[in-house]
């Protein structure tokens, strides 16, 4: 019996060392396998996501075309679809060549764009400036609107020709060129509100044409010759202007005043030698017969109480009397300026000098006109 255990004893030797040989090769082979299969999945998954980057790049860009499986260029067989574990990978990890130049598409698109439609709103565009405007508009466009009319304003009144860089302007169908080399008290008027009302210098003739002219056409013929009649209420309509007569007197404690006429376009543009434009006119239908207008405004006794209620850069019209020999009831317009406190009347005179004057002071000149005064008109810009 003792023998036999000890043959197999013997015997069971070989085997248990033939065992731990076997077991541990195919540990080995295992472990091989595994690595090998760890290490072809790693590349695979490096690519699939590399891949993934450059299709979701593309996509957004729309350049991306599916590539070819390999070995099948040529084959005419359609790419395997992708398979749906990729999906994950997409906003992983983008090639880096495309990031790197990728955001510059899509902002040279917007800057194209933009400029684009920035040229589109440009009816007129002014074609020279200067460094001294450039430097001017951009020292002033956050201040508040009235600021930057009070701003313009002086800037005219030290220097008439400030805008002479620009010539006359666009070519208008008009007796009076749009940039004009000497002002008038509506054309100083609608010069400084279109300067306030300008982001730069090349879209300041769209401005002024916008208040000079109904609907923005410009022409002889649409043009706002008469203040109460055309120019206040076209430009109020527009959304440029807003008339502010009733709110000050209201805010001053007062009732406003009106004062009616019927005005006759036709017969003053016959006074003043133009019957070929009013046969035009009258052909076309602009400006034929009669218009009856009512206009407000704060008596000359009550300006000097409802002044401290308008606004900086505020538009002055001079009411006159109805009078048959004359076709208007506002005769004159300026800028009302407060400068430490006290309020001045900023407006371009008859001998097209651009001068102020204290209100007070200059509501007691008017008192002793032959054409009687009766008040004055307030209009706001807009915008």
């Amino acid at each position: 019996m003792a023998r036999v255990k000890a043959i197999s004893k013997e015997t069971a030797k070989p085997r248990k060392k033939r065992t731990v040989k076997a077991a541990v090769k195919s540990v080995r082979t295992v472990a091989r396998k595994a690595a090998m299969s760890a290490v072809q999945s790693a590349v695979k998954t490096a690519t699939r996501r590399e891949m993934s980057g450059q299709r979701a790049v593309a996509s957004k860009l729309r350049l991306y075309r599916a590539p070819r499986p390999a070995g099948r260029e040529m084959s005419g067989q359609r790419a395997l679809p992708r398979p749906a574990a990729q999906s994950h990978h997409l906003h992983h990890r983008y090639n880096d060549r495309w990031v790197a130049f990728a955001w510059i598409v899509p902002v040279m698109a917007i800057a194209i764009c933009g400029s684009l439609v920035m040229k589109s709103r440009v009816t007129h565009p002014v074609a020279h400036t200067s460094a001294r405007l450039v430097s001017y508009f951009e020292q002033v466009q956050s201040r508040p609107l009235g600021d930057r009319i009070a701003f313009w304003s002086e800037s005219l009144m030290k220097n008439p020709a400030l805008l002479s860089v620009m010539g006359r302007g666009p070519t208008v169908d008009d007796t009076a060129p749009v940039f004009p080399t000497a002002y008038d008290c509506t054309t100083y008027v609608e010069t400084v509100g279109a300067l306030a009302r300008s982001e730069n210098g090349e879209v300041l003739a769209d401005r002024v044409i916008a208040i000079r002219y109904h609907d923005a056409k410009p022409g002889f013929d649409t043009r706002n010759h008469f203040p109460e009649a055309d120019w206040i209420p076209n430009n109020e309509a527009a959304g440029i202007l807003k008339d502010v007569t009733v709110s000050i007197a209201r805010q001053a404690g007062f009732v406003v005043s009106f004062v009616n006429k019927d005005i006759d376009k036709i017969a003053w543009f016959k006074a003043r030698g133009m019957a070929s434009r009013v046969l035009a006119t009258e052909a076309e239908g602009k400006g034929k017969g009669t218009v009856t207008v009512r206009l407000p405004y704060v008596p000359i006794d009550r300006m000097v109480e409802a002044l401290k209620h308008v606004q900086q850069g505020s538009v002055i019209n001079i009411v006159r009397a109805s009078r048959d020999r004359y076709p208007v009831l506002i005769s004159h317009q300026g800028l009302l300026i407060w400068k430490d406190g006290v309020p001045y009347f900023r407006h371009a005179s008859r001998t097209s000098q651009i001068r102020e004057i204290p209100f007070a002071e200059y509501i007691l000149s008017l008192r002793t006109m032959p054409w009687k005064v009766l008040g004055f008109n307030v209009n706001t810009f807009e915008g």
